[in-house]
């Protein structure tokens, strides 16, 4: 449901974005659109969600198609509480190293996004502010949520992972 959310926010703050940049071809907003806020789009937020709900749709079936695969799954609350372990997990898992530049280039970037977040407008992860509720994301996340609560983890666990073949180790 958090990736859902955070999917809508973006695609708002997006929204906002274009509507103070005009129009590319001609300079020029429309009025008309310019009234309009990403809260009164909620049929293009469900599109949102739909299309993040198909691929993650896809993702089971991958699985399902490709017993052998390793497959990583991130919970986003494990991103949203520290990227940079997240980060080493990935690079464990995919049985690369993390060079020390990339890490400290990693590092500086989260070091620069914190002191920037106060100047940004902040993300709303309200799902009835974009006119959705937890049951319509449950619905269309079904196929994913089940295969995670059969996952050896149960919902992916502290391993995070589906399924990691003798490939990923």
């Amino acid at each position: 449901r958090d990736v859902a959310a955070s999917l809508c926010s973006l695609h708002a703050h997006l929204w906002r974005a274009t509507l103070r940049e005009g129009d590319n071809r001609t300079g020029r907003r429309d009025d008309s659109s310019a009234r309009e806020t990403p809260q009164t789009q909620t049929s293009a937020f469900a599109k949102v969600v739909a299309k993040a709900a198909a691929s993650a749709a896809a993702a089971v079936a991958f699985r399902d198609a490709h017993p052998d695969a390793a497959v990583l799954d991130v919970p986003f609350e494990a991103f949203q509480a520290d990227p940079m372990a997240v980060v080493e997990r990935v690079y464990d898992f995919a049985g690369k190293p993390l060079l020390p530049y990339a890490r400290a280039k990693m590092e500086a970037f989260l070091e620069r996004r914190a002191r920037e977040r106060s100047a940004r407008p902040s993300h709303d992860y309200d799902l009835a502010t974009f006119g959705l509720t937890p049951d319509d994301v449950d619905r269309r996340f079904r196929a994913y949520i089940d295969a995670a609560a059969s996952s050896d983890g149960g919902a992916f666990g502290s391993g995070w992972t589906l399924r990691a073949s003798a490939k990923s180790t």
